[in-house]
């Protein structure tokens, strides 16, 4: 359905569907993540790879890219942060959401680097890291702790 070609621009690439003029967001971080392959390390490369195969494009995958705007991914990101991961039972941590709000916003920059969307004035969704809260030992804890070594 999509096919990359050489645009008069530049030289860079873009995805166009065969059908008609509406470019949809499926080909997009599929496209950058293929343009990057050179910059990045094979273990990313297939980590991105899952990412945007697992859950970005079975959501928004058939949005035109002109549609896709920060309410969107916003709304998307935001389920999946709350435990409601589409194509998955468990929920996802707010590290790997945070890949997810990278992955989806790089595409998009690429997107508008490449004249295929226009630019959003509003920021994306960038879920806070979790730190998990560690146990401070009490001083009676931390003497029975080092009477075994």
């Amino acid at each position: 359905m999509f096919k990359i070609i050489t645009s008069n621009s530049g030289g860079k690439s873009k995805a166009i569907n065969n059908n008609s003029d509406i470019i949809r967001f499926s080909a997009v971080p599929e496209n950058r993540l293929t343009l990057n392959r050179v910059k990045i390390k094979m273990s990313t490369y297939c980590k991105y790879e899952h990412v945007i195969q697992k859950h970005i494009l079975p959501e928004l995958g058939e949005y035109p890219v002109s549609e896709i705007t920060p309410i969107t991914v916003n709304r998307f990101l935001s389920c999946i942060l709350a435990g409601n991961p589409r194509n998955s039972e468990q929920s996802l941590s707010s590290s790997y959401v945070r890949m997810m709000s990278f992955i989806i916003n790089s595409a998009i920059n690429y997107a508008i680097n490449d004249n295929l969307c226009p630019k959003n004035a509003n920021p994306f969704f960038k879920p806070p890291l979790s730190v998990p809260s560690g146990k401070v030992l009490s001083p009676d804890e931390y003497s029975a702790l080092t009477r075994f070594y």
